[in-house]
């Protein structure tokens, strides 16, 4: 009896020992959990007293002896936290009307220090911030005691959209994409990735690019002005071609707007293609990324455009060729939305080549739709009896190394580009390229 009397003691006792311990690290877990979220809100206060341009709430943020230390504009900077708490407060971003973006990730907390990360976007000039902030608790609560921190560039788009935050697919090609639009984004992929191999096998072109599918809202933080749903592609090492994830952005609705003034001919080939207007309007902004990637193809190849009208139609020329060979059928959609819909409609009063240039950054966007699609135009009547060989005698022509006349002689002292000079070294490729300017009646009269 009395050796079970002791039994039954040492299991309470242990009992005991086991429970306290459960009880202290489940007190030790939730006491961490409390630190990491107090950690979480100094950066969000941080966060939004940036955004607002607080005062009060930045310096809420900073213990006394923080330092501030990083890369802005590519200068390094040494400092402490007023320098930059004064330029917010001058300068509110909500004043400047900026898509200020943040995200807090990777928190982690040990006794009474800590670290974070936070990433921003959005930024008046379009760059971002990655911020890396060390933060301890001296008894009168969590505070940041160094701020370290890089700029990313408003061009590199690859990396504003990874500091931003957004989820992305990796490959060959990398497919960052808005929440819900997974399926869109490694669609639009597959279609770059085939036109990529195309190229690669017909002309040895190594190329790369990223694609970013975007709804409206994440659109807006890096698109800089370019509207919504018009597709376009940034960025200098790694090029990234901007997609719109919904039917409802500038170029569709300017494709429906010109379906009523369509012929009954073109409305019936839509009709024969088995989609809706809208459905094939939604395809055709899909041909457009490999527009996209007919710049950075070019740019790959070894071309250098002459002017901005023709670096156009080179990447038209690129798209339509792949899509003529691997796809007819969004061929078929590439020419109806983008000439045929374009060729139907009135079109500008004044439409001369010289416009295009001059105008291109603010030009109308039916004006500049109407152009894009007289330039595939001329990428369709080309194709057919070039192919891909029309690529090579452009080459031969405008050269990336800059060493042809055209390069060394392309402005005038006005800064105006010498069109004449460039059909001139054109007609050394084919006539076609004159006879349509002249049948558009795209040149300026001497």
């Amino acid at each position: 009896m009395e050796r079970r009397r002791q039994s039954r003691i040492h299991s309470l006792l242990i009992g005991c020992c086991l429970a306290g311990g459960l009880s202290a690290a489940v007190a030790a877990e939730e006491d961490g959990q409390t630190a990491e979220a107090a950690v979480r809100k100094v950066v969000e206060l941080y966060a939004q007293g940036t955004y607002e341009g607080d005062a009060a709430k930045l310096n809420q943020c900073f213990h006394p002896k923080a330092v501030m230390n990083g890369y802005l504009n590519g200068q390094l900077l040494l400092a402490t936290p007023e320098p930059f708490i004064e330029e917010m407060r001058k300068a509110p971003l909500q004043d400047a009307g900026a898509p200020y973006r943040w995200e807090v990730t990777d928190v982690q907390v040990t006794g009474q220090v800590a670290s974070a990360t936070l990433k921003e976007s959005g930024f008046p000039d379009g760059s971002g911030f990655t911020n890396y902030f060390h933060l301890l608790d001296d008894g009168d609560g969590w505070r940041i005691v160094s701020k370290l921190f890089t700029q990313i560039p408003a061009d590199d788009k690859s990396l504003l959209l990874e500091a931003a935050g957004l989820p992305y697919a990796n490959g060959r090609t990398r497919a960052y994409f808005s929440e819900g639009h997974k399926g869109r984004a490694l669609g639009a992929r597959s279609l770059v990735e085939e036109a990529m191999g195309f190229y690669q096998t017909a002309l040895g072109i190594e190329s790369r690019m990223a694609i970013a599918v975007l709804a409206e809202n994440d659109w807006l933080r890096f698109a800089q002005g370019i509207p919504y749903g018009l597709p376009f592609v940034a960025g200098a090492d790694t090029p990234v071609a901007f997609i719109p994830a919904t039917g409802d952005g500038v170029l569709a609705k300017g494709a429906g707007d010109l379906r009523r003034q369509a012929s009954a001919a073109t409305l019936e080939r839509i009709a024969k293609t088995g989609l809706s207007f809208a459905e094939g309007a939604m395809a055709f902004v899909d041909a457009i990324v490999l527009h996209e990637l007919g710049h950075v193809q070019a740019n790959a190849y070894g071309i250098q455009p002459a002017s901005k009208w023709f670096a156009e139609f080179l990447a038209s020329y690129f798209a339509y060729g792949f899509l003529r060979d691997g796809h007819p059928d969004l061929a078929d959609l590439f020419e109806l939305y983008a000439y045929h819909l374009n060729r139907d409609a009135p079109g500008p009063e004044a439409r001369t080549l010289a416009r295009f240039e001059a105008e291109y950054e603010r030009m109308d966007a039916y004006d500049y739709a109407w152009y894009q699609g007289m330039f595939l135009g001329l990428a369709m009547r080309l194709h057919e009896s070039w192919g891909t060989k029309l690529l090579a005698a452009v080459r031969r022509q405008f050269p990336a190394s800059g060493a042809s006349a055209m390069a060394a002689g392309s402005a005038s002292n006005a800064g105006q580009f010498h069109l004449a000079q460039e059909l001139e070294a054109l007609d050394g490729v084919s006539p076609a390229f004159r006879a349509w300017a002249v049948e558009l009646q795209l040149l300026e009269k001497p």
